[in-house]
């Protein structure tokens, strides 16, 4: 009988043990030597760096944050290094005038409440959130601001999402 009880017992505990390994601080010298050469450098000079690993597209990587002058930072690498993507929220006024133009169309007497400029393969995009008095509308823009996708978020799918 106890041999069933601590097999109960482990079992119940083993759930438990991945979940504390899965919500441990990652640490820059736990990462491969590659991915946390290539996230020293994005991250030159930040004190406190958050690490995370994720898939991204289906990719394993290390997912960096940092602040800088009261700006969020996030750089994405595989384990070999390789740099994925780099985003960087911003005051509107830092984005190209088309983009400024394209949000302050989008938003007209809303408020934008953030901004980000995020560059993947290549290619930089901008994201801007605006408030709206039914929830979020979040527009996706190319550097020149012409919209590549716009997403909807209702206060009330929070609510109901919130009640499940």
């Amino acid at each position: 009988m106890k041999s069933a009880s601590r097999l109960v017992l482990a079992a119940l505990l083993l759930p438990l043990s991945a979940m504390a390994r899965e919500t441990a601080p990652l640490t820059i010298d736990q990462l491969p030597e590659k991915a946390a050469a290539a996230i020293k450098a994005a991250t030159a000079g930040a004190k406190e760096i958050k690490l995370k690993k994720e898939k991204e597209d289906g990719v394993d990587a290390i997912e960096a944050k940092w602040m800088v002058d009261g700006h969020q930072h996030e750089v994405t690498v595989t384990p070999e290094g390789k740099v994925l993507s780099v985003e960087e929220m911003i005051a509107l006024k830092s984005a190209p005038e088309g983009v400024q133009a394209a949000v302050k169309k989008a938003a007209g007497d809303k408020e934008v409440t953030e901004v980000e400029k995020a560059i993947a393969d290549g290619v930089t995009t901008y994201e801007a959130v605006i408030e709206t008095k039914d929830g979020e509308v979040e527009l996706k823009l190319d550097a020149a601001g012409k919209e590549i996708a716009r997403e909807e978020e209702d206060d009330d799918e929070d609510e109901k999402d919130d009640a499940k």
